[in-house]
């Protein structure tokens, strides 16, 4: 009866630890997602409000088509302007991916200066910036993605200075909002890692498994006989001792324990290059008006 009543409380307490790991990994997941959602709005702020080049009106018409043809290939960005939206472009890519560097272990690499070296080559940074993370001693590395938020910031607000962005004072305000809400996403993850889950209790529902499979065969084997006992335990170490494993797993979403080589954790590298992509999108989008 006591074996009965402890195998009851173990499913209920164990599926509910299983939901309480997946909804964190799942929260993971929603929030690489709207960091993209981020990037791509201030890309998109960016590139619609960039300066344009005025559009030229021929006098003389001659049908509809000419005239949309003439438009089209005179309203485009200004050379400060697409040098502008380009630049902030790179940069939230550089500050993407040493985000998730500073975050993901299987990417530490890259804010080593091996990493920083490879990033210039493939002119995801320039030589100037690399020189001047590299002069930030006072930072940690896992900080130095920072720095790229801070100068996309400056260079808004000088691009508003300047008109290269054409905008007011509600502009300024939803590109800070937009760039604010970046950082403040992004810094959520480094504190959802820290409070995850307390180990009091992680270590209490491993215990409760553990007593549940080392006692099955003494429970069942006045019941089931020597092979039906055989095979119930086994059963039951499969599922009990498999559920506590996949917990453990969800509990892990950047896989920085490699606890189960990397089973169902979140592929960071395919976040990388889906914003990658976008980044240039909506420059390409707003090019030709």
């Amino acid at each position: 009866k006591v074996w009965s009543l402890l195998i009851s409380f173990s499913t209920f307490l164990l599926t509910f630890f299983v939901g309480q790991a997946y909804g964190l990994w799942r929260d993971f997941y929603d929030i690489g997602r709207k960091i993209q959602g981020r990037l791509n709005d201030i890309n998109l702020l960016v590139a619609t409000h960039a300066a344009r080049s005025p559009v030229k009106k021929k006098s003389s018409r001659k049908n509809r088509v000419d005239d949309l043809h003439q438009h089209i290939n005179n309203s485009h960005h200004t050379p400060e302007a697409l040098q502008l939206c380009e630049k902030i472009s790179s940069n939230l890519k550089a500050y993407h991916i040493l985000m998730w560097a500073s975050n993901a272990r299987r990417f530490r690499l890259l804010l080593t200066n091996r990493g920083l070296h490879h990033m210039v080559q493939r002119d995801i940074i320039s030589r100037q910036e690399k020189y001047t993370l590299d002069r930030l001693v006072e930072l940690p590395k896992t900080m130095k993605h920072l720095v790229f938020l801070e100068w996309i910031v400056m260079d808004c607000q000088k691009g508003l200075r300047e008109g290269t962005l054409v905008g007011n004072a509600g502009l300024e305000h939803l590109l800070l909002d937009k760039l604010c809400t970046l950082r403040g996403t992004v810094g959520s993850i480094g504190d959802k890692l820290d409070g995850r889950m307390p180990l009091a209790y992680a270590h209490f529902v491993q215990v409760l498994v553990d007593t549940l499979v080392f006692t099955a065969p003494f429970a069942q084997y006045g019941t089931l006989g020597p092979l039906g006992c055989i095979l119930s335990v086994g059963i039951l170490t499969i599922f009990y001792s498999g559920l506590l494993d996949l917990a453990k797993v969800f509990l892990d979403p950047l896989d920085n324990e490699d606890y189960c080589q990397g089973s169902v954790h979140m592929d960071i590298g395919v976040l990388i290059r889906e914003a990658n992509a976008a980044s240039r999108r909506w420059i390409h989008g707003a090019s030709k008006f």
